[in-house]
């Protein structure tokens, strides 16, 4: 097991966080003249910076304790959070896998926190070679894996998550956005025997909540507490709240909606394959599609005079496009446009 508090930060073990005097109060039939909020009005109470019924509901969903859960503004807050934590400006490091997500790397550079970039192989893998390079890197306190990755849609493999575990001194955060769309399971199981496991998760994807921002992790306890001593309170608004409880007490729906797009994404890969001038479909556990166009510079714009807008992901995987599955008269039309181009 790592000793988590040798990687924290001094002055984050040293402080004394903000705290609400409501923290340590039964909200319940109280007279709450604390706050300076406005006496009239639904939404005049600030909201539960406990987040109680929330945590509880992720809590049951998961079945994990209470006590490995902590909620952000969406996972980006977290993400910002835990490179606060770990890693002190100007010396410490993490390290990313690249192709990957663009935010881990601009949350460091906004702590003044360098990147230390691996590439993937071919197969959009870990390279085993690179896990030695890793553990021999001086300041490197975090590592982030997207799984399925973003944006090239791949699950990265549990051996090589496996290894680095067991060989870095430092904390491993899996960022497990699209895990929903995947037919490979979860990696939460890893933070049972790995105390220096962080695991992201968000409502934005399948649950269809990216208005809401409602973002998670589960680790162990010692860092979510440290998370959240750091945490700004409130950040997570009364409306979200509900939003996310509503969505984890109809698990009904949440599994009918993905269970569409899953056969949306499975028509529009049959439509794709298609169209000559896409030279590749990349593998995809995700609710996305990242395609290998020609001339997909000129296919992006002519997209966007119709009022279609996907992503281009050229700078990240040469010639590549990234589609979002979209309902199914949302995919005809781009299926339909995307012919008249090359046609």
């Amino acid at each position: 097991m790592i000793r988590i508090q040798s990687l924290v930060r001094q002055n984050i073990i040293d402080l004394s966080p903000y705290s609400s005097a409501r923290k340590t109060l039964n909200l319940n039939n109280i007279i709450s003249l604390d706050a300076n909020e406005n006496p009239y009005g639904q939404l005049r109470k600030y909201p539960d910076t406990t987040y109680r019924k929330l945590i509880d509901s992720l809590s049951n969903y998961h079945s994990v304790s209470t006590k490995n859960l902590c909620v952000g503004n969406g996972s980006d807050e977290i993400i910002d959070l835990l490179i606060r934590v770990f890693c002190e400006p100007a010396k410490d490091r993490i390290a990313t896998f690249e192709p990957t997500y663009g935010m881990y790397e601009v949350s460091a550079n906004i702590s003044n926190v360098a990147t230390v970039k691996f590439q993937l192989n071919k197969d959009f893998q870990i390279d085993p070679n690179d896990i030695h390079t890793i553990n021999a890197t001086n300041d490197l306190k975090l590592i982030f894996i997207c799984s399925p990755n973003n944006p090239t849609g791949n699950t990265i493999s549990k051996e090589q998550i496996s290894n680095l575990i067991n060989t870095f001194n430092g904390i491993i955060v899996i960022d497990e956005a699209y895990i929903d769309f995947s037919s490979n399971p979860s990696l939460i199981p890893f933070t049972e025997s790995n105390n220096n496991v962080v695991i992201l998760r968000t409502m934005s994807k399948s649950f269809g909540l990216a208005g809401a921002r409602i973002g998670y992790a589960i680790a162990d306890k010692l860092i979510i507490d440290y998370v959240n001593k750091i945490k700004p309170p409130y950040s997570i608004s009364t409306l979200n709240q509900k939003a996310a409880i509503k969505a984890l007490n109809n698990i009904e729906a949440f599994k009918l909606n993905l269970s569409k797009i899953l056969k949306e994404k499975k028509w529009m890969l049959t439509q794709l394959k298609e169209v000559e001038a896409i030279d590749e479909l990349f593998i995809s556990d995700t609710n996305f599609i990242l395609i290998k166009a020609q001339d997909p510079k000129g296919l992006y714009r002519y997209l966007i005079s119709k009022k279609i807008y996907v992503r281009d992901r050229t700078k990240q995987v040469s010639d590549s496009l990234r589609i979002t599955i979209g309902t199914r008269a949302e995919n005809k039309l781009f299926i339909k446009t995307i012919r008249e181009y090359y046609e």
